[in-house]
């Protein structure tokens, strides 16, 4: 998630939102460009139109949780109840012993007990930034030194990155500050600006 909230230049309620059907992926006239239109997102209600490029190093990312929802092109990309699901298949699969119907029945009545809040189908804002600073800690217990960060800045760096490599104006489309069109179109100049930077543009992740 943060490597494509990164190299999209979105905002942390644009990729917690981004579901299959709001990916456009075979533009004729932008080959091997992805377009993403969030279905909701901070400044539809001032009646703006938000537009996403999907770079190909950020489609090569996403193409695996696409494919795993292929036939569920309204669920969101990226899901907590996924994170669970697939973290409790790893835990079955890396046990040492066969799992006993007395233990079955022993994690069946802590639960009981101890009932969870069952895991999403999204991410909010404020969760994906909570699962941000488990992973900068868990990373920590590691023996990782990383400084401490939030989802927020990302949008910040690849702005200021993009700001130096292609211009201000440039930096501004990515971003989606936008001004309002009575057609609520993109101009042309806009999303060719958006698909140079798209194509040109790499980050190296370290």
């Amino acid at each position: 998630m943060t490597m494509v909230h990164l190299l999209c230049s979105m905002r942390s309620q644009d990729v917690v939102n981004l579901r299959v059907c709001d990916i456009e992926m075979n533009d004729p006239d932008y080959l091997g460009i992805w377009f993403y239109e969030p279905h909701t997102h901070k400044t539809k209600k001032r009646g703006k139109r938000l537009l996403k490029v999907i770079p190909p190093e950020a489609q090569e990312i996403l193409k695996p949780f696409i494919e795993a929802k292929r036939d569920h092109s309204n669920a969101y990309v990226f899901s907590p109840r996924d994170v669970v699901k697939k973290h409790r298949e790893g835990l079955r699969e890396n046990r040492k012993t066969p799992l006993q119907p007395s233990h079955m029945a022993r994690a069946k009545r802590a639960k009981k007990r101890r009932p969870r809040r069952a895991p999403g189908d999204q991410y909010t804002a404020s969760s994906y930034r909570v699962a941000v600073q488990r992973s900068q800690e868990r990373a920590r217990k590691a023996g990782v030194d990383i400084p401490h960060w939030f989802p927020h800045q990302l949008r910040h760096r690849s702005a200021t990155e993009t700001s130096d490599q292609f211009g201000i104006e440039a930096a501004r489309d990515m971003a989606g500050h936008t001004d309002s069109k009575i057609t609520k179109r993109y101009a042309k100049q806009k999303i060719e600006r958006m698909v140079k930077v798209a194509r040109e543009q790499s980050r190296i992740f370290s």
